[in-house]
């Protein structure tokens, strides 16, 4: 288990929120390539089973393809079909 309390640092954006099968909320954060010190420590508490406990903060930045009106927001996949195409005959 990692003993040190220095914060790990970085900017990213939530991708995916998910509900496990114990109860459990699993959250995916994709992070620039640039952050190799970040990604190094979380690898560390990864491999070392760490709790850790997490604190996010909003950051004023255009995201693209979003124009910050939920209405206006472009269709997900869902809703505009799937490129790729199921090899089973249905």
């Amino acid at each position: 288990m990692t003993t040190s309390n220095k914060p790990i640092h970085f900017t990213g954006q939530v991708i995916k929120v998910q509900t496990l099968t114990d109860g459990g909320i699993r959250i995916t954060i994709d992070i620039s390539a640039t952050e190799t010190d970040a990604a190094a420590a979380m690898m560390k508490a990864k491999a070392t089973h760490s709790l850790m406990e997490c604190a996010a903060l909003f950051v004023k930045q255009k995201v693209a393809n979003y124009d910050g009106n939920e209405s206006k927001k472009r269709k997900s996949k869902l809703e505009t079909g799937s490129e790729r195409q199921s090899e089973w005959e249905t």
